[in-house]
């Protein structure tokens, strides 16, 4: 990079020289401008009396006016304009030479010329001036040398003429005028370097600043990205562990999206799910009264629907599009609309249409969090409906099983007569007060009390998974005082362990009853099998069930278009 810049930096520098010389050009022709009037002035007044020196006030003239409009004349090219003046400069040094020889001004002109041609035109120029100034240097050597200098001198007396005097004035002027343009030449390369190693410097250090700030300004939005992800998964977060306690499905939606829009800064969020056809949403619950008003009315929208919704629910994707506030009434300041599908295993259930109101569309972050959200809400409306319905077989499992453990009990009682009803102790409540009150614990569920012949009487039910199987009475003279509530909770646990009791009880003659079936399976096998007879395999088999069960008559009838039913009777 920096390579590339650097032709750049030096045309920079080079068009910022030419400036620098334009403006020293015209301070330098206004000086001079300046500086000349009064001597132009006291010419003119001394030429007045005198003819003989018009000539010579009229060129002074004729030289004013042509470095005044060197110097008004700013819109010339400044090269031509900073030549007119160096050629001036020439010229008045050749005359000054011509007039004044060795003692006068032209030395100085032919210096000056070179280092003003370097500051105004370049080093070139300054060469070109050099070789200018040593060439008339030499022409006026030799014409001073032929003679020719004699009639134009001004003080021929006093101004030598002899070779030897012009060569050695001529070898100081020329040192003198080389080690100038030398020193002027290095220290303009120099300036020049220096120019440029200091606007490389610049150009570095802007490059540099430019770089930090742009690292800035990407710091500066990836600690914004970093905060808006902070703050989406902490609100996200927050709504998954309020919404996770909840198994009621409308708790849930209720909660989930007045959560939605209190946590994203939303102006209005529609949760909208299947209806049983499958071929609408309807919104279920919204953040705003406006949006749970269209929820009453049940507002619905088609799948084959060209709006968001539509789109989301058919390709299974979230959708961002700008919205109107004409597009939903129930959210006129909305600005932006994001529709994202509530997916179980992999199957569309519903929408959540979120709106927000600023004007910049919501950030990537916003809407992963969003859409993490819309998954843990699929997720969890998917488990209160297996959750309902969970508990809907739960119940009826315990209904049927309650029915199933009262015609079990109803049919063990039946086989033992002897387990209705036992009694301790001497009965001073009368026989249709234990009844009542046995069948008001028994329909209640619970212990119920009375007070009859100076005795509280207290009737509990026996309960087996629930289910009321039988009951069992105290009372006691009033004397001893009512029931208390520690008594009753213990009457209550006593008559829950023998319902236990009596449970193991009737499973165990159960399973003894089914072993002993078990038993005759096996001998009735074991008799059938000892023969290969198909008519002794018959008999053995009816007259050993008519044994086990009793039967006065067993038959058996094999399928087949002649052959009689083989019948046997027990004698």
């Amino acid at each position: 990079m920096t390579q590339d810049r650097t032709p750049d930096i030096a045309a920079e520098i080079a068009s910022e020289l030419n400036a620098w010389r334009t403006r020293v050009l015209n301070v330098l022709l206004i000086v001079v401008a300046v500086a000349a009037l009064p001597a132009l002035a006291f010419v003119i007044i001394e030429a007045i009396p005198f003819p003989d020196q018009w000539p010579a006030a009229i060129v002074f003239l004729v030289v004013y006016l042509f470095i005044a409009g060197l110097a008004v004349w700013r819109r010339l090219d400044p090269r031509v304009r900073a030549g007119g003046l160096l050629l001036l400069g020439y010229a008045t040094g050749v005359l000054a030479f011509a007039r004044g020889g060795l003692i006068g001004d032209g030395r100085l002109y032919l210096l000056a010329l070179p280092v003003l041609a370097l500051i105004l035109l370049g080093v070139r120029a300054s060469l070109l001036m050099t070789g200018l100034s040593l060439l008339t240097y030499v022409f006026f050597t030799i014409t001073a040398y032929l003679g020719w200098m004699e009639d134009w001198l001004i003080r021929s007396a006093q101004d030598p003429l002899a070779l030897d005097s012009w060569i050695s004035a001529g070898a100081a002027f020329g040192l003198i005028l080389i080690a100038v343009v030398a020193l002027q030449w290095l220290f303009a390369r120099f300036q020049m370097n220096t120019l440029q190693a200091e606007r490389q410097a610049a150009t570095d250090l802007t490059q540099t600043h430019d770089l930090l700030r742009e690292r800035a300004e990407e710091l500066e939005n990836a600690n914004r990205l970093l905060a808006e992800r902070t703050a989406a998964l902490t609100a996200a977060a927050e709504v998954a562990q309020q919404v996770a306690s909840l198994t009621d499905e409308q708790s849930m939606m209720e909660r989930f999206v007045t959560l939605l829009g209190e946590r994203f800064a939303s102006v209005y969020t529609g949760l909208f799910l299947l209806d049983d056809d499958r071929s609408h949403v309807v919104l279920r619950h919204a953040s705003n009264e406006d949006g749970r008003q269209l929820a009453q009315r049940s507002y619905q929208v088609s799948i084959e629907s060209s709006g968001p919704i539509g789109q989301t629910l058919r390709g299974k994707q979230v959708h961002l599009t700008p919205t109107s506030p004409a597009a939903l009434p129930a959210a006129p300041e909305a600005r932006w609309q994001v529709v994202l599908p509530l997916l179980v295993r992999e199957e569309p259930v519903g929408v959540l249409d979120v709106r927000f109101g600023e004007e910049q569309p919501p950030s990537d972050e916003r809407i992963q969090a969003l859409r993490i959200l819309t998954n843990q809400l699929a997720a969890g409306l998917e488990n209160a409906r297996l959750w309902e319905q969970t508990q809907a077989n739960l119940a009826e499992l315990n209904r049927l099983q309650q029915t199933m453990s009262g015609q079990v009990w109803q049919q063990f009682a039946a086989t033992r007569p002897d387990l209705h009803s036992y009694q301790s102790g001497t009965d001073a409540v009368s026989r249709e007060v234990w009844q009542s009150l046995f069948a008001q614990a028994q329909q209640e569920a619970r212990p119920v009390s009375a007070q009859e012949n100076e005795q509280f009487a207290l009737a509990a039910p026996v309960k087996l998974r629930d289910v009321p199987i039988g009951a069992i009475g105290f009372h006691r003279p009033v004397e001893a005082g009512d029931w208390r509530p520690d008594e009753i909770a213990l009457v209550e646990r006593v008559a829950e362990r023998t319902a236990l009791a009596l449970e193991n009880v009737r499973l165990l003659k159960d399973t003894q009853r089914r072993a002993a079936q078990d038993r005759l399976v096996g001998e009735i096998n074991t008799r059938v099998r000892a023969s290969l007879d198909p008519d002794t395999i018959l008999k053995t088999t009816i007259q050993e069930l008519g044994q086990v069960l009793g039967a006065d008559l067993v038959s058996i009838q094999l399928a087949g278009p002649t052959r009689s039913p083989a019948t046997a009777e027990k004698e």
